[in-house]
């Protein structure tokens, strides 16, 4: 996986399957989540396992599909995926090893910033949000079960569809949050918050 990530075939168009049914990314030393996705990575059912981030940024040419992303017991992680989704995000469960794990994301259950496409997801990742993550400028932080905040630059449309979360999503004093995310400035719809009542979510139209 880190040589595809790291190489030449991680560009647009071209596509990588997973063999494997599971992979430890930890398993030669921590995975560094600093890679960018570029292309379509298919998971195909595979189980990818670790403590940290799977990526930095996904492009708008990235596609990550068909698959489960387990953050390890015990790791503390921004989000699960990526810091920036451009691309599309399809059929991946984000979930921990079991309803005790420890595991907790601090800003997102799948990304900080959607402005892609979020399709069929679900996650059972808690999110404490101790830090939330700001729109440009602005000094108000957000959190959400799948994504902090999904907002449509360049006359693009940022979707969130047909996503669950069985989560709690929480944040300090001064953090807003929803279940689902807690900023849009896009296209939510068909979700479901399964863990409770989304409160306090932003949305702009």
């Amino acid at each position: 996986l880190i040589a595809f990530l790291s190489g030449s075939k991680n560009k647009q168009g071209n596509v990588g399957i997973i063999q494997p049914t599971s992979l430890d990314l930890d398993a030669n030393g921590e995975w560094s989540g600093d890679y960018n996705l570029n292309a379509t990575l298919n998971l195909a059912g595979c189980i990818l396992e670790t403590k940290h981030q799977l990526f930095n940024n996904m492009a708008s040419s990235a596609n990550l599909v068909n698959g489960t992303v387990l953050i390890g017991d015990g790791a503390t992680v921004d989000c699960a995926i990526a810091n920036t989704n451009n691309g599309t995000i399809e059929r991946i469960n984000v979930t921990t090893t079991s309803e005790l794990s420890t595991a907790k994301a601090t800003v997102a259950g799948l990304v900080k910033e959607n402005h892609g496409t979020i399709y069929q997801c679900t996650s059972t990742l808690t999110v404490n949000g101790t830090t939330g993550y700001n729109v440009g400028d602005a000094t108000t932080k957000y959190i959400g079960g799948i994504a902090a905040v999904s907002t449509s630059p360049d006359g693009s449309m940022a979707v969130i569809d047909g996503c669950t979360v069985n989560a709690s999503v929480n944040g300090t004093d001064g953090i807003y949050g929803g279940g689902i995310v807690g900023y849009v400035s896009g296209r939510v719809s068909n979700n479901i918050f399964e863990y409770g009542i989304t409160v306090s979510q932003d949305v702009t139209y």
